[in-house]
């Protein structure tokens, strides 16, 4: 759409981002070592301009636009040691598919890469970028990180809109047309496309990739859910089968996102601008868009295709900044559910994470919302909504054998393995599913159809359990009228005895009770 793009400058190829000569094609393992996670000889090798497949609904390709009404945008790529066919087939993508009326310009923005096939002294990516339309590099001579160098992209921007795109991706045809026209009528949105897959070993793509509805699981994780699997909770828009539809998304993946360049500085402030390295920036946004007056939405119509890292790393973060970007996140925005979020991921209460008191003035200044509204509005598919929805945390500890449940690889749900000792971990419980789980992994549970080894939580009757107090503790009793028992340092399930509730158990009894401190969210 913006006319024929070359591939070199001065007759010059483009420089690989490596020396794959002497490893054979059929090594894909090596390969993507080498390529920091993807295979850069085959992307070497690939066209810059190949056509990408359409995934779109064929009612998403008979929408119309006034392209009269829509604004202009601007398109950042932040990138840090990126391969150059990547980064660069990402670009032509862009400037290959979107219309020229749309695009005012794209903005590379290099956060302080080190790699020789980028460097400024090399010369070759800067006078690629200056023979390319609309596009322009911002060379950062120090590391900022995802915060630090997509605000650099986003206050440079000329556009009313911007769109952020990570460094390897490949957009579809019409693209961006229903982001903008949200964004066009509803500026107080922050607008994603449906994430498609690219194969980090062969570069084909794939349909279906992150979907278009994301919660969080309580280690700060952004975590995609099917709102058809909460039927009884799910807000109804969510649940619409018209794939031209908006489908509002209580958070972002992150990397791919457009919102109006006004409202997201001004209203909502920008980004958390003390996070530093990577990671946790997207729930941050997430949190601060809905509390503050905003809203997340994504467009089935626009999709994008994207490279997941795999079997290599091209960067690294400073020591601790994920941990600190998380608890910045926890602290600024979780209100009285702070308390679940810090066991979970595992982090101190009196963990050091700077100054958020620009945070809290935002949230008095905008009269934002509460977490507790967050959960009951934005996300009520949620398992925990109020004080009362986990009512246990801690140590389960067996009356008859004093021996504690512990799990081996708590943080593989595919790999954990429960036993008996005299260590323990602690575990709480979700009464909404009625999950059994590690604290610091609420993706793994406890399963009666593989106590040994758990399995990932699924809406599924071996995935619950019931809990029955008693005087002297409480009992897990499954669906099918099962009852988690000790016996030695194994665990089994065993038919429930009718035991007493005043206490006076005899050892088969005891074998099945076990001791559980209690836990109210607003009080920990």
């Amino acid at each position: 759409m913006h006319g024929v793009l070359d591939i070199t400058v001065d007759g010059s190829k483009i420089i690989p981002s490596g020396d794959y000569a002497h490893v054979s094609s059929h090594d894909i393992n090596t390969l993507l070592s080498l390529g920091g996670g993807f295979n850069m000889k085959l992307s070497d090798e690939t066209d810059l301009n190949r056509i990408p497949s359409d995934f779109r609904d064929p009612s998403c390709r008979d929408e119309h636009y006034d392209y009269d009404a829509l604004d202009p945008v601007s398109v950042i790529i932040i990138f840090h040691n990126e391969g150059l066919s990547m980064l660069l087939r990402s670009v032509h993508s862009v400037l290959n598919l979107t219309p020229p009326s749309l695009l005012k310009e794209v903005i590379l923005v290099d956060d302080a890469s080190t790699a020789a096939h980028l460097s400024a002294e090399n010369g070759f990516l800067d006078r690629y970028v200056q023979q390319l339309p609309k596009t322009k590099l911002i060379r950062s001579a120090v590391r900022r990180g995802i915060v630090g160098a997509r605000l650099a992209g986003i206050e440079a921007a000329s556009a009313p809109i911007f769109v952020i795109l990570d460094s390897h991706i490949e957009v579809q045809q019409q693209w961006l047309e229903p982001l903008t026209s949200r964004i066009s009528q509803h500026k107080d949105s922050i607008v994603m496309p449906a994430i498609d897959g690219l194969n980090n070993a062969t570069l084909q793509y794939s349909k279906g990739g992150i979907g278009c509805t994301l919660g969080f699981i309580w280690k700060m994780m952004e975590h995609a859910y099917s709102p058809h699997d909460f039927k009884e909770t799910t807000l109804e828009s969510r649940l619409s089968s018209n794939p031209t539809d908006y489908i509002s998304s209580p958070t972002m993946a992150g990397g791919l996102f457009a919102a109006n360049k006004n409202f997201f500085l001004n209203e909502l402030g920008g980004y958390d601008r003390k996070f530093s390295g990577w990671g946790a920036e997207n729930l941050e946004l997430s949190f601060r868009t809905w509390m503050c007056g905003g809203r997340i939405e994504c467009s089935r119509c626009s999709r994008v295709f994207h490279m997941f890292r795999s079997g290599g790393s091209a960067y690294s973060s400073p020591q601790h900044s994920l941990s600190r970007n998380k608890l910045r996140l926890i602290h600024g925005w979780m209100d009285e559910f702070q308390d679940l979020a810090l066991k979970t991921s595992g982090l101190g209460r009196r963990a050091d994470y700077g100054d958020i008191s620009e945070i809290e003035e935002l949230r008095k200044r905008k009269r934002c919302k509460s977490f507790s509204w967050y959960l009951n509005n934005v996300w009520p598919e949620s398992f925990v909504r109020d004080a009362n929805d986990v009512p246990y945390l801690g140590k389960l500890q067996n009356l008859g054998t004093q021996l504690y449940l512990e799990v081996r690889d708590a943080y593989s749900p595919a790999a954990q393995h429960y036993s008996l000792g005299t260590r323990g971990d602690e575990f709480m419980y979700f009464k909404r599913p009625k999950f059994v789980m590690p604290v610091v992994n609420d993706e793994a549970c406890l399963s009666s159809s593989d106590l040994e080894n758990g399995s990932w939580c699924h809406f599924l009757r071996e995935n619950q359990f019931d809990v029955q107090p008693f005087s002297v503790g409480v009992r897990l009793q499954t669906a099918d009228g099962k009852c988690l028992t000790a016996n030695k340092t194994t665990v089994t399930l065993a038919e429930c005895i009718n035991a007493p509730h005043d206490g006076n158990l005899n050892d088969l009894e005891r074998a099945q009770v076990w001791s559980w401190p209690g836990y109210e969210i607003a009080k920990a």
